[in-house]
Order: C-alpha cells, then sequence, then structure tokens
C-alpha cells in the first residue's frame, strides 16, 4: 500500500476549494464576496468574480459600510483596507494629513517629484492653501468655464453631431477623455 505524499493532499486540498468555492457559488452568489478561506484568504472569491470585478468591489462595499478589510493569502502580507466612504477619504486627504506617507511612498512615486501628492504635513497644508486660493479665485472661474463652454460648442457639440447625422460608432471615452484633456491644457 502506498503512502499519500504531500504532492497528494495539496491537489486534494486544491479541489476540495474548487468545489467547495462552486458549491457556494451555485448556492448562493452573495456567499463569495467575502469569504476568508484558510490559507488563501479572500482571494479565491476576487479570483472567481474577475469578469466582473468592478461590480463585485461594489457590491462588497455595499454589503460593508462603504469600507471593508480584504484579506490576502496568509503567505503574502496582503491586508488592505478599502474605502469609499466619503468621510474616510475626507479624513484622509484634508483633515488627518500629518501622518507622514514614509521612504517607501516617497521612492514608489518619485516620478511626481516634490508637488502635492507627495508631499508631508506643513508642505502639504502649505501646498493645499495656495492651490485651493488659486482654484476659487474667480479670474481663474471665469476662465475655467469660458474655455469650457467654447469647447463644448466649437468642438465637442459639432463633433458628436456630426457622428450622429453619419450613424458612426464612437468610443465616448476616449471623446470624453480627450475633451478633459484639450481643455485642461489651455489652463
Amino acid at each position: 500500500m502506498s503512502m499519500i505524499g504531500l504532492f497528494g493532499v495539496f491537489i486534494a486540498f486544491i479541489f476540495f476549494l474548487i468545489f467547495q468555492c462552486f458549491f457556494l457559488c451555485k448556492k448562493s452568489h452573495n456567499v463569495l464576496l467575502l469569504k476568508n478561506w484558510p490559507f488563501l484568504g479572500m482571494l479565491p472569491g476576487m479570483l472567481f468574480n474577475i469578469p466582473r470585478i468592478f461590480d463585485w468591489i461594489s457590491e462588497v462595499h455595499e454589503a460593508n459600510d462603504l469600507t471593508f478589510t480584504f484579506k490576502g493569502p496568509w503567505f503574502s502580507g496582503t491586508d488592505m483596507l478599502f474605502t469609499v466612504d466619503p468621510r474616510n477619504i475626507n479624513h484622509m486627504l484634508s483633515s488627518n494629513f500629518a501622518k507622514s506617507k514614509g521612504p517607501e511612498f516617497k521612492k514608489i512615486f518619485d516620478i511626481l517629484g516634490d508637488g502635492i501628492v507627495t508631499a508631508d504635513m506643513e508642505l502639504w497644508e502649505d501646498l493645499r492653501k495656495s492651490g485651493h486660493a488659486l482654484f476659487h479665485h474667480q479670474n481663474f472661474l471665469k476662465l475655467s468655464v469660458s474655455c469650457t463652454t467654447s469647447k463644448l460648442k466649437d468642438v465637442l457639440v459639432p463633433f458628436l453631431d456630426k457622428a450622429a447625422e453619419e450613424n458612426i460608432v464612437i468610443d465616448l471615452q476616449d471623446v470624453f477623455q480627450r475633451f478633459m484633456f484639450d481643455t485642461v491644457r489651455i489652463y
């Protein structure tokens, strides 16, 4: 009689997880939202929902009051906190910005330089105040409205009218991205 090797146990465990995943999925789709598997964390549920990842993320946020902790495989150290709660985001971006981002953050985002994205504490507050003053200045607001209006009237609306007349299928995401770029580069 042969002994079951470690590889055989591993294969049996993987098949058990796959069977459980599909059985639970057929039983109820919402069960897999945040199922925390031993060793694998929430990774199987995420991988199972890759074809509809954005819908899945929205469902997870809705089911967990807009904030949840994603538990990755135990060996990877990928436990992450995700939030779309406006109060949390406001707290992180404006109220409680005194927390240092640290050298690792600076190394990752070195390409952005020392701008508002990578600034810490007092420098961030100074950059934020000057940016706030610039973006809320009356002349800037007038320029913004006039540039956007002229681009809409002179470029975007005629382009969309022509596409509609000729019954052409267009990629609206690309069109709006170009419109945004054209509008922003004028400033």
